[in-house]
């Protein structure tokens, strides 16, 4: 199987998929070494920092990030100065990252999901991954990285397949004419693992090399 050939952009490549114009990446590493256009953050609806990813990526990108998410506006209906509603994405400069933007995405807080029906929160999750697409194309960026939105904490009882399927969908259905790659990036061994499944159901028949490790829960082609 002929390697395609892509840049390295200081993530690890697992497997590539061509979807219509566009390298679908599936990636090991943190959002926060990435070497591009513009990463998407897990955010919340504050929109200032938080734990986890939010917090590195504040770290990383300095005064000049802090600030710029500081200059968000609150949204005219939050009571407690929400800056991005659960399902959208807010845009600023990238700070000290390797990055010219940082695009900030909310996704469904699972655990606050009452019963086991989560057709919305997934709804939820889908349109803030179609969000941050959308600020891309508008911001014309070639090469993407997306951490896992509602995949940690935020997750709650939600299967992590189900959540990380429902976001390769989103990229599959969102990709635009001018995104060369966009990379979806796991960090832990269990969110890798996962990650590779949920790729291979999402875009199976596609996959145009393979790197670095198998997929114990599909069969690679």
């Amino acid at each position: 199987m002929a390697e395609a050939k892509l840049p390295n952009r200081g993530v690890e490549v697992q497997v590539a998929y061509p979807v219509k114009k566009t390298q679908v990446v599936i990636s090991a590493g943190s959002v926060v070494d990435f070497s591009g256009d513009a990463i998407v953050n897990a955010a919340n609806r504050g929109g200032l920092g938080g734990g986890g990813v939010d917090g590195a990526i504040n770290s990383a990108g300095g005064p000049e990030l802090i600030a710029a998410r500081r200059e968000l506006p609150v949204l005219d209906d939050s009571e407690y100065g929400d800056r991005i509603r659960t399902g959208e994405a807010r845009v600023t400069i990238g700070g000290k990252l390797a990055v010219k933007w940082v695009i900030h995405a909310v996704g469904p807080i699972y655990w606050e999901v009452e019963g086991d029906d989560f057709k919305a929160a997934d709804d939820l999750l889908y349109a803030a991954y179609a969000s941050s697409l959308n600020i891309a194309k508008e911001k014309e960026v070639k090469s993407l990285a997306f951490c896992l939105l509602s995949a940690g904490i935020f997750r709650g009882e939600r299967a992590l397949s189900a959540v990380l399927e429902i976001g390769c969908q989103a990229v599959k259905d969102h990709v635009y004419d001018g995104l060369e790659e966009v990379h979806i990036v796991a960090f832990t061994e269990t969110e890798i693992d996962e990650l590779l499944a949920a790729a291979q159901r999402v875009f199976s028949g596609s996959k145009t090399f393979v790197r670095g490790r198998s997929c114990p829960q599909c069969t690679m082609q």
